[in-house]
């Protein structure tokens, strides 16, 4: 007797655990990044269970948190009402994917070592679900050109603008970056990543009239990049040139206006720019 039920209460432990079989994964693209540059942390959620599983955001307790922690054990602050993932069901077998800029909802905002994780609850369930950690840096990198200046805006205000290139050193290649701030009010209004940069050459940049950047440098022998940036982080145009016949230039034209002299266009302005690619799912 005793042990038809002990069976039976295996059995009534099984059916009451089998539909909590969620799986949390956490990825990050890399575990290096420029201070202020977007980190884009991607959660994905498996359902093992038999039956679907409601995943649904609460205006005090949504199903996806990110937490953040400083490299003493910190947590790190959410900006404004933090992240929300939106609710849905997940069927069984069925998996889902989130991506979040960890920059834009976490106060990241030191150069140094952080932790990560993302906690995972469902309506139904109880208890949470728990992704693996992980660790990133954030270093300052290189500052190899800067600009400050004066901003005429509208309704006879000005502001203030700071423009820099910024090198990184990503393994195996060294990386350049864009920045656009208002140190006056410690505002960063963009970290923008503008491809490999080799040591040929020097990056070129200038700021023209309407306050965008300009720059063009070498991200391979024979091979440039040509970006535009708005005074607000907005990249504007993207182009590519060769050198077989003449070496490209930044220069201002007649009329003033900045452009690329010389050099062989082999690449035309994308209609969409992405200001930061996004990591595909943990497989």
């Amino acid at each position: 007797m005793f042990r038809w039920l002990a069976i039976a209460l295996v059995i009534l432990a099984s059916a009451a655990t089998a539909p909590a079989q969620l799986s949390v994964r956490l990825r990050l693209d890399r575990d290096r990044y420029l201070l202020y540059e977007g980190i884009t942390a991607t959660v994905q959620v498996d359902n093992f269970g038999a039956g679907p599983v409601k995943l649904e955001d609460a205006e005090s307790a949504p199903w996806l948190r990110l937490q953040v922690f400083s490299k003493g054990g910190q947590p790190i602050s959410i900006v404004g009402s933090g992240f929300l993932a939106g609710s849905t069901t997940l069927k069984p077998g069925e998996a889902i994917a989130r991506s979040a800029n960890l920059v834009a909802f976490y106060r990241i905002r030191e150069v140094g070592e952080y932790r990560v994780r993302a906690i995972v609850k469902a309506a139904g369930l109880g208890g949470a679900f728990q992704s693996n950690d992980l660790v990133f840096t954030v270093v300052g990198g290189r500052t190899l050109w800067s600009k400050s200046l004066g901003v005429a805006q509208e309704k006879d205000k000005n502001t203030w603008r700071t423009f820099a290139l910024v090198n990184l050193r990503l393994d195996p290649y060294d990386r350049l970056y864009a920045r656009i701030e208002n140190e006056r009010e410690d505002l960063v209004y963009g970290v923008i990543p503008l491809g490999p940069s080799v040591t040929l050459g020097a990056p070129r940049a200038e700021v023209d009239r309407n306050a965008r950047l300009h720059i063009l440098h070498q991200t391979a022998p024979r091979h440039f990049n040509y970006t535009v940036i708005s005074m607000n982080g907005i990249v504007l145009k993207r182009d590519a040139f060769s050198d077989f016949e003449s070496r490209p230039e930044l220069r201002r034209g007649e009329d003033g206006e900045l452009k690329v002299i010389g050099g062989e266009k082999i690449a035309a302005s994308p209609s969409v720019v992405p200001l930061y690619k996004k990591p595909e799912p943990p497989q």
